[in-house]
């Protein structure tokens, strides 16, 4: 009997393992995303020291945006007043973008140059739910150039002024 009985419990386990079951409970992941861009490096100031009648002079910059990948930007420089112009609309990457300005009595131009300086990585999930890795953004580089051109004669007694300038990014 007591071999019978062995027997009857060894079967008894050995098949209710064979018959094993998933019960699962299902749930939704979702993400409203915004795509968007920020300044990554910020334009340094450009200073210029001015004698009326003076040579030419340019000085320079560079900007970088950062952006969520596969947006299609386009940049322009401010235009808030009489004094601070520049082309009506967002230019496309690659493609001068264009500004003047006058601060007493001498005029500025302002070059922009636009270009795609890194193109991010998409995000990919890892195997086995472990090791994956964050996508990486686009990035946009924008070399600035400010000239002031010779002979002008200025307005005033030569006070430092200046103007605050935008480049914008549009996306």
């Amino acid at each position: 009997m007591k071999k019978l009985s062995v027997i009857a419990l060894a079967v008894l386990f050995s098949s209710s393992a064979a018959y094993a079951l998933d019960v699962a409970s299902t749930f939704n992941v979702s993400v409203a995303f915004t795509g968007a861009c920020s300044v990554k490096t910020a334009a340094t100031d450009l200073a210029f020291t001015y004698a009326a009648f003076g040579a030419a002079d340019t000085k320079s910059t560079t900007t970088v945006f950062q952006c969520s990948r596969g947006l299609a930007p386009t940049f322009r420089f401010d235009d808030t007043d009489a004094a601070r112009t520049a082309a009506a609309a967002g230019v496309a990457l690659g493609t001068s973008i264009r500004g003047e300005g006058v601060i007493e009595g001498v005029r500025y131009t302002l070059t922009g140059s636009s270009s795609q300086s890194a193109t991010g990585t998409g995000a990919s999930a890892g195997a086995g739910g472990v090791g994956g890795s964050n996508g990486t953004a686009d990035e946009y580089t924008v070399g600035i150039t400010a000239a002031v051109a010779a002979g002008q004669a200025g307005t005033g007694s030569g006070a430092t002024t200046a103007h605050v300038r935008t480049l914008y990014i549009s996306y």
